[in-house]
């Protein structure tokens, strides 16, 4: 089963990022434009296929991928990009 499938327009992820569009999708997941629900901003959230498990090549991939993000400025880059992973697999 492929999780990023399963959001949908209205979904809140993290009690926090209210879905609004799907923006695109490529290898390792789908990216939606969604609005943070605590400060109103509009946010960028890569949702992985098939969702993350501890260990897994992709999940680490991911924490790669938002660290790297984080490191970078530029006006096409996601600000502050930060993981968020269910706290099964983040701990």
């Amino acid at each position: 089963m492929e999780y990023a499938r399963h959001v949908k327009v209205g979904d809140v992820i993290d009690g926090r990022f209210a879905i609004e569009r799907e923006l695109g999708s490529g290898g390792m997941g789908v990216v939606f434009v969604a609005r943070d629900t605590s400060t109103g901003a509009r946010a960028a959230l890569k949702v992985m296929h098939g969702g993350a498990r501890p260990g897994d090549d992709h999940t680490l991939r991911f924490l790669r991928e938002a660290e790297v993000l984080s490191t970078l400025s530029h006006e096409a880059i996601v600000a502050n990009a930060e993981p968020a992973l269910p706290a099964s697999v983040a701990s």
